[in-house]
């Protein structure tokens, strides 16, 4: 996995940042590359990087079976500009990455506040002061997916694209996080919250 130096700026990355702010950006992408290397595509390849698959049929059939979950999700997720679908089967991949990634970075960001910088994990900005650092932390994540595109732009994506639009990744792994569920007090059942959420890593 390469890093560019290009991607750490705000909103991604900022050394003064809070850790919250930080691990909900640039580590949630970095959970979310890592996660890329247990799935079906990076099965291919070995601890070399060499083409070798590693997974037994075992694996494969179990990942296929709980990947399901993923797939029929974001299939019945609408896209709110467009009021199109997404395609759960084509976004697979990325979708799982995206709940993967902000599994990793949330449970980095906990252990790396309390073993390492604890002094700075409650520091937030005058203006974020009603926010929990946990709440910090996914409205980090969440704010990745700040982008204003027009309906022509969305419907090519959705179309095209191996990623889902934008404001679905911003929600979908949050609803499948009990730690977000948990930061912000969704009520079992409610959109944010609910009974029934997909976890693969």
């Amino acid at each position: 996995m390469a890093l560019m130096i290009g991607i750490l700026q705000p909103p991604i990355y900022y050394h003064k940042a809070p850790l919250a702010a930080n691990f909900g950006g640039i580590a949630s992408i970095i959970g979310h590359e890592i996660t890329h290397g247990f799935d079906q595509s990076g099965s291919q390849y070995d601890y070399k990087g060499e083409k070798n698959n590693w997974w037994d049929e075992d694996t494969l059939k179990i990942y296929k079976e709980k990947t399901q979950c993923f797939i029929d999700q974001y299939s019945n997720v609408t896209e709110p500009v467009t009021g199109k679908k997404v395609n759960g089967t084509i976004t697979v991949g990325d979708n799982v990455a995206d709940n993967g990634g902000l599994r990793l970075a949330f449970d980095a960001f906990k252990e790396y506040a309390r073993t390492k910088r604890p002094e700075k994990n409650f520091k937030l900005p005058f203006e974020m002061s009603e926010f929990s650092t946990d709440q910090l932390f996914f409205i980090s994540v969440a704010n990745l997916y700040c982008h204003n595109y027009d309906n022509e732009t969305i419907l090519f994506f959705l179309k095209y694209d191996n990623h889902s639009p934008n404001s679905v990744r911003a929600n979908v792994p949050m609803q499948n996080s009990e730690n977000f569920a948990k930061a912000f007090n969704c009520k079992r059942g409610s959109p944010m919250n609910p009974e029934n959420k997909c976890v693969l890593w």
